[in-house]
C-alpha cells in the first residue's frame, strides 16, 4: 500500500513539473513572438 502511494505522489510530481514546463515554454514562444514583432516595427538599423 505504501508503495501505491509513492508511486501516485511520484507520477503526480511529474505531471506538476511537465505543466510548469509546458507553460514556461508558451510564455517564452510568447515572448520571442513578441521581440520579432518589435524587430519588424523598429525596421533596419
Amino acid at each position: 500500500m505504501v508503495n501505491l502511494y509513492l508511486v501516485v505522489a511520484y507520477g503526480l510530481v511529474w505531471a506538476i513539473f511537465t505543466g510548469y514546463a509546458w507553460t514556461i515554454q508558451r510564455r517564452q514562444d510568447r515572448l520571442e513572438k513578441e521581440l520579432q514583432e518589435l524587430r519588424k516595427a523598429l525596421g533596419p538599423k
